[in-house]
């Protein structure tokens, strides 16, 4: 998955989650196989290595006899490669010369039989040790393998390094199993995007290569209902300013009054919005065709203002600098007015005008329209640029616009590889940035 595009924590991922459970799994399986070995192992010496170590202690006692012959020991440390230290009456012998030490001695068993006091327990944690209390002498045996305890080091080990290998090899096998999510992740989120052509590429022939290939069909058959709806309103759009037309001629020929100024206001009206509806489908297109001329963006903003809202006080801020653009002026202009008409509508003026100001970054130039209105909430400043959309419910005359005007300016400066904010809160009014790359 790609960690660049994907911002979720990563304790919320699906790999790290397998990981952890993997690891987890491994230490429960060892601890499961080292308990069930260890039993095993405890339930085998009860059953048959303990009755044979004890006869076997048994023989070794009746050769040394009673009381202790020194010489027979001797004899048997040899033959049977163990430790022998004699402790009673009068003697106080081991059979490589060295005494027990006491702390060292960590007894695990104890038990009486025939009259004797047997004990099993480790010696200085390396040796096993049997003492044998017998009338009044004591016997303690001891194995000369001081690596038992180490030799069970390397199975342990070896058990160890198999059950990761296995779980390891089974964690990547399943990661690659599972690899496609990430890509059909991405993909998911690029056609939420609107970026309906983009292609997951999955080389797989399982469910996850059939769910890319069923996405990937989505992603075709919304790009084409999304491109037949446009066409139906293009076409729509076109038909009806014939009869639109026609009609403003026969108003023009008739007697001018009251009832023929109301219907040459809503036939204006709706060849505005026609003309928005075809605007907006236009630049909708991804092969929008733009007429790019190089302009100075102050001088321009200003003769907009002087032509078309002469009569209409507006606070304008020019840039510190001459600022040139490379722009569709036809377009950049619709955008201006479409932007202080949305602000003269809702400007309260009593509170200040409505001002448009002029800022240059380093690599873009801000064009800002500000207006002193009711402002939006944050809900409805994610709303203000869906077409047909406007804060107030009501569609009467009185309210003003189309809910397009924000939609149309969004498509302009993105046409022009822009961006489109807007700012606004309750009661302190609304600031619309349309920012150009320089």
């Amino acid at each position: 998955m790609n960690d660049a595009f994907d911002k979720r924590p990563r304790r919320h991922r699906l790999s790290y989650r397998l990981l952890a459970l993997f690891i987890i799994t491994g230490i429960v399986l060892i601890a499961v196989i080292s308990g069930v070995v260890r039993s095993a192992w405890d339930q085998r010496y009860r059953d048959a290595v303990d009755p044979h170590l004890r006869r076997y202690v048994e023989y070794i006692l009746v050769d040394i006899g009673t009381p202790p012959n020194l010489d027979t020991a001797v004899q048997l440390s040899t033959e049977l490669s163990v430790d022998i230290v004699i402790n009673g009456p009068n003697v106080n012998w081991s059979s490589n010369g060295n005494a027990l030490v006491e702390n060292d001695i960590d007894i695990f068993h104890r038990e009486r039989n025939n009259n004797k006091d047997i004990e099993f327990g480790e010696y200085d944690h390396n040796q096993f040790l049997i003492r044998v209390k017998k009338n009044s002498y004591q016997l303690t045996f001891l194995t000369k393998d001081r690596s038992r305890r180490n030799g069970w080091a390397g199975p342990a080990f070896l058990v160890i390094v198999l059950s990761l290998t296995v779980l390891g090899s089974c964690y990547w096998i399943l990661r690659w199993m599972l690899r496609p999510i990430g890509a059909l992740d991405q993909g998911v989120k690029h056609i939420g995007m609107g970026e309906l052509d983009y292609k997951i590429v999955v080389e797989r022939k399982d469910e996850f290569g059939t769910l890319a290939t069923s996405i990937n069909k989505m992603g075709d058959d919304l790009a084409s209902m999304l491109e037949a709806k446009r066409q139906l309103l293009l076409a729509i759009s076109h038909e009806l300013r014939s009869p639109l037309t026609r009609l403003k001629v026969s108003l023009a020929l008739m007697d001018e009054t009251d009832m023929t100024n109301s219907i040459a206001r809503d036939a204006n009206e709706m060849e505005q919005l026609i003309g928005s509806l075809l605007e907006a489908e236009r630049l909708n297109s991804t092969h929008a065709i733009l007429d790019y001329v190089s302009i100075e963006l102050g001088q321009f903003v200003s003769e907009v203002i002087n032509e078309d809202f002469l009569h209409i006080p507006i606070k304008f801020t020019p840039p510190d600098e001459i600022l040139f653009l490379d722009v569709d002026p036809l377009k950049l202009r619709l955008l201006l007015r479409n932007l202080l008409d949305n602000a003269i509508r809702h400007n309260k003026v009593d509170r200040g005008l409505v001002s448009v100001q002029i800022d240059a970054g380093i690599n873009v130039a801000r064009l800002m329209v500000s207006d002193n209105g009711d402002g939006m909430s944050e809900q409805q400043v994610k709303m203000a640029t869906a077409p047909f959309w406007r804060p107030d419910s009501s569609r009467q005359r009185a309210t003003g616009g189309f809910g397009l005007g924000l939609y149309l300016c969004q498509k302009i400066v993105e046409a022009h590889s822009g961006q489109l904010c807007i700012e606004s809160q309750p009661d302190l009014g609304t600031t619309v940035i349309a920012e150009f790359p320089k």
